[in-house]
């Protein structure tokens, strides 16, 4: 995959008929393999827009590749500036980071998911559920 072939599917933006209401910002980290976004990415727009009724769209708030140095407050502070309601970590992370991300967004009400290449739809389905109601 190319470097645009990621910018068009990152800067993707919701169809006119997205009322403001259903447009959900959240924000994403991804780990060295680029092509898990990509997937996931393609598989929650084709979700939001399967509704012909009331269609919804994910807003790419932030995309980070992750980095050692990132840390759960720094991203805390992404999503305030942002004003995104949840954070994707797309891949595989140290076990150790997942549990401090999890443990400081759900004190902070953020909604946080690992999604790896082994998660299936359904759990993005529910992850997107979850997105509706807040």
């Amino acid at each position: 995959m190319s470097e645009d072939d990621l910018n068009t599917i990152v800067d993707r933006q919701p169809q006119e008929n997205v009322l403001p209401e259903r447009i959900k910002n959240v924000g994403f980290i991804y780990s060295s393999d680029r092509a898990i976004l990509v997937n996931l990415l393609n598989i929650m727009d084709e979700i939001c827009l399967s509704s012909p009724d009331k269609p919804m769209f994910i807003k790419r708030s932030f995309i980070l590749d992750f980095t050692a140095d990132i840390n759960a407050n720094y991203l805390v502070q992404k999503v305030a500036e942002t004003n995104s309601i949840a954070i994707i970590a797309a891949g595989v992370f140290p076990q150790e980071k997942i549990y401090e991300m999890g443990t400081v967004f759900n004190s902070a009400g953020i909604l946080f998911k690992n999604i790896t290449a082994d998660t299936n739809k359904s759990e993005i389905i529910d992850f997107m559920l979850e997105l509706v109601i807040r």
